[in-house]
């Protein structure tokens, strides 16, 4: 049922551009560079590229989820406490199940396990940082602790052979529950073939510099731009492998999902140099997502992580560490740093150009 280990698959490359030379993780500090010193922006008044609707909401605030019109606060509610009336095992990597509720949503839960230990945390945290940075694609995720007995008494039976093999993967709590990220289960989605050669060669070289983006394609390709950069951010190198950038059935927007590989620390430098290549694809961006990542600071950060409803008073609670953060809040100067040398090269309107 469940095979130990991931793999990556070879990646399609688009064809190299001509980039602004900045290497990764070696660009200015943000508040030296962005909002003061540095010259690609010395024409540039800093307060155009901060939106007063933003300032007086705060970062993080209500939406609903991308082609429903399902608010995800309300989805974060049933995904806490609604009932569960089966478990389906449906991992591959580590233990995953797909959680019928009985309420209007279902779910995936993803308990801690001994395959990835992280890797319900990072899911939790994933989807705070898409939270804060405004993105509605992210499928919500909470902690949740489940008790065993509850998980063995609906589990599918044609799983029932493989409750051995679950128990011993799963990392259990003392008082006989595990922890673990129940994660919203989008009900219609579709492969959108973003991940294979030509497809990847087309729409990285329309949000390249001179790339021309048909009016009704716009709302796929700014998904696109911000989830190379929202992976950046979390160090996510498993994005391409797999079915994990799928989307809405008319392929209007882009479902991002599956992000228990994210916040290694150290992040090995052949990921890196991965990830950061895929950052590369875009040079067009969302002014309202650069403000919001500009507004990311390490206090917005660490609030908006505190405000998973269900890590108060977990066992196990779900979280990023202080070195995952500071790799997180690296990795931000780094964007950053890369959008003022294009806006530099290229000038702000034609960079951030995306809505």
């Amino acid at each position: 049922m469940l095979a130990a280990g991931a793999s990556g698959q070879p990646e399609a490359q688009a064809q190299p551009q001509a980039q602004p030379q900045l290497e990764a993780g070696r660009g200015l500090r943000p508040e030296r560079g962005l909002l003061t010193g540095h010259r690609a922006l010395s024409r540039i008044d800093p307060q155009q590229l901060m939106n007063t609707n933003i300032l007086a909401q705060g970062l993080s605030r209500p939406m609903a989820f991308a082609g429903t019109g399902l608010r995800q606060d309300e989805i974060q509610r049933h995904l806490l406490t609604d009932r569960p009336t089966r478990f389906k095992p449906v991992g591959s990597t580590s233990v995953v199940f797909e959680m019928r509720l009985d309420g209007p949503v279902n779910g995936a839960f993803k308990p801690r396990s001994r395959q990835r230990s992280g890797g319900a945390a990072s899911e939790v945290a994933a989807y705070r940082i898409a939270r804060l940075l405004g993105m509605d694609n992210v499928p919500p995720a909470v902690t949740r602790r489940i008790r065993r007995e509850d998980i063995q008494a609906r589990l599918h039976p044609d799983f029932a052979d493989a409750w051995d093999e679950i128990v011993d993967w799963t990392v259990w709590n003392d008082d006989g529950t595990c922890t673990g990220a129940a994660i919203y289960w989008v009900p219609q989605m579709r492969s959108l073939g973003l991940e294979r050669a030509g497809r990847m060669t087309r729409w990285t070289r329309r949000l390249r510099q001179g790339g021309e983006i048909d009016a009704n394609d716009v709302p796929l390709h700014a998904d696109l731009s911000r989830l190379v950069v929202f992976d950046y951010l979390i160090g996510n190198w498993d994005r391409w492998s797999g079915a994990n950038a799928q989307g809405l059935p008319d392929a209007s927007r882009l479902i991002i999902r599956d992000h228990d590989s994210a916040f290694s620390v150290p992040l090995p430098a052949e990921i890196h140099r991965r990830v950061f290549d895929h950052l590369k694809r875009t040079e067009k961006f969302s002014r309202t997502f650069v403000q919001r990542l500009l507004r990311m600071n390490e206090e917005a950060l660490r609030a908006e992580l505190g405000r998973d409803p269900g890590a108060r008073g977990a066992h196990g609670e779900l979280s990023l560490d202080d070195r995952q953060i500071a790799a997180v809040m690296d990795r931000r100067q780094a964007v950053i740093s890369y959008i003022v040398a294009l806006i530099d090269a290229h000038g702000r309107d034609r960079v951030l150009s995306l809505p």
